[in-house]
């Protein structure tokens, strides 16, 4: 008992002590926020799991409180201006991503998005980027109109006047065969799967809702390494979903080392894994990661800004009677076998600031990045901030600026369609970051949006179930933003005229 008595003093004396040091003494000591977030990161823990991914939406309480800086963590500020993001993510050039448990929550150590290390991020995006470059995109442009005519035809199969289909899930369907089709020449054929509840999709939704328990408690990552298969899957039912596909992920691998080497039965076309082998020292393992950091990223951001902009189109009819009217104009011929192309489709005024208000009210990714300060101090929005400080900020507080967007609540494509359009989207929409590390798929995703958005709007005509105009106002941050609104259900016929 004495020894227990000692410990437990010991252990209040180091957390005492550790909290004082941090409240008076440490260099962010002179920065407005909550005692208990300068004390411990489980402040903010708090937020994340026990009230449900709410602390994006506390730090808009915060904000209001303190400014536009407020810290938030031991070691840990956030702004909300426009001048500090571009300081952190435009203009902050030399920050690296902070080893924090934000990257580490994915598990991935060894892929472009969790690299944290600035040289080898920079070396491993140089080896992809030919992928996505806009000269590839458009070579490939028929492999992504062939997948949204198959989407139409299967809406069109599963649609009728007593039958509604969950665009929820068949818009994250399409978005996953584009970018297994694209990055790997090979589809998983999810559009196929009966109402579109294809389990792959499925389990990476499940897998987003435990990001933050994994956030908090890393160490329940090493379970798959304690436990039994057969337990693993009980207590999360997409693990064995997850590894079925790092299994396939490695037969690819295998196939592109074969042909590489003079076999036979080359892809269609050139894969990520080809531009990945081509470079010297990258593990299988690093390339596994590198397509699941893929396959989620490439499918979430456009199928929510999809989702979202139908959603308004439909609740608001005025928006969606101008939007096909547009698509109508300019393409006569909207039969279902055949596109209109991409490079016609961008220059189509409406649609294109469509597309804009729909990117800016589904955000991307809605969590703070963090990153590290350095070398030296740095001034962030007008602060002289401290080195090694982790700095960030959502796109969340740049979408939703009154500032920038007047009612920024309300879904209005013409606001982009306004003099001063294009200095709005330089300073105010960040859907796919900014600077050096901003998102690879960028022009694959506007080419996305561009054809699956122009396409649905010319050839379907779509009718709502159940929806709202503000159904996608309220969400929960868990990295990505999960609505609370029910799923976006519509009753489709093929297009009149």
């Amino acid at each position: 008992m004495p020894f227990l008595a000692f410990l437990f003093q010991a252990l209040f004396l180091s957390a005492l002590s550790i909290s004082v040091y941090r409240i008076f003494f440490h260099p962010l000591r002179k920065f407005p926020g909550p005692r208990l977030a300068a004390v411990s990161t489980f402040y903010q823990a708090y937020y994340d799991i026990i009230q449900n991914g709410k602390f994006l939406e506390h730090l808009h309480w915060l904000h209001n409180i303190y400014g536009p800086v407020v810290r938030i963590g031991p070691n840990k500020l956030h702004f909300s201006t426009p001048e500090a993001y571009h300081d952190i993510y435009t203009h902050g050039a030399t920050f690296t991503k902070s080893h924090s448990a934000l990257y580490g929550a994915f598990g991935l150590a060894g892929n472009s998005f969790t690299l944290t290390d600035l040289a080898k991020a920079r070396e491993r995006r140089a080896v992809i980027n030919p992928l996505f470059s806009r000269r590839s995109i458009l070579k490939l442009e028929g492999l992504i109109q062939d997948l949204v005519d198959q989407f139409l035809f299967q809406i069109l199969s599963q649609s009728s006047s007593e039958k509604s289909v969950n665009m929820t899930f068949a818009l994250r369907s399409l978005t996953m065969d584009i970018i297994t089709s694209y990055c790997f020449a090979t589809s998983i054929k999810t559009i196929d799967y009966p109402g579109f509840m294809h389990p792959i999709p499925l389990a990476l939704r499940g897998t987003v809702e435990s990001l933050w328990i994994q956030k908090h408690f890393p160490f329940l990552m090493q379970l798959p390494f304690l436990i039994s298969w057969s337990l693993m899957v009980r207590l999360i039912p997409g693990f064995a979903v997850a590894e079925e596909q790092k299994a396939e992920f490695r037969r690819q691998i295998e196939k592109c080392r074969t042909n590489s080497n003079g076999g036979d039965q080359e892809p269609e076309h050139q894969t990520v894994f080809h531009y990945l082998l081509a470079h010297q020292g990258i593990s299988d393992e690093s390339l596994v990661e590198e397509a699941f950091t893929l396959i989620g990223a490439g499918s979430d951001t456009v199928a929510n800004a999809c989702i979202v902009g139908i959603n308004a189109a439909l609740t608001k009819p005025e928006i969606g009677k101008r939007l096909i009217e547009e698509l109508r104009e300019a393409w006569p011929d909207g039969n279902l076998n055949g596109g209109f192309g991409y490079a016609r489709l961008e220059k189509l005024p409406y649609l294109t600031a469509f597309i804009k208000e729909s990117l800016r009210c589904s955000f991307g990714v809605v969590s703070p990045l963090p990153r590290v300060v350095g070398p030296g101090d740095a001034k962030i929005g007008g602060c002289d901030v401290p080195s090694e400080t982790i700095v960030a900020t959502s796109c969340v507080f740049l979408h939703q600026n009154p500032d920038g967007f007047p009612n920024p609540s309300e879904f209005s494509p013409e606001r982009w369609l306004e003099p001063g359009a294009r200095d709005l989207e330089s300073r105010y929409l960040v859907p796919f970051s900014r600077g050096t590390r901003l998102c690879l798929g960028l022009n694959l995703a506007w080419a996305e949006l561009y054809l699956v958005l122009g396409n649905m709007f010319r050839k379907l005509d779509m009718d709502i179930i159940g929806g709202k105009d503000d159904d996608y106002i309220k969400f929960r941050e868990i990295f990505i933003p999960l609505w609370k609104c029910q799923h976006l259900n519509v009753v489709a016929t093929q297009a009149r005229g």
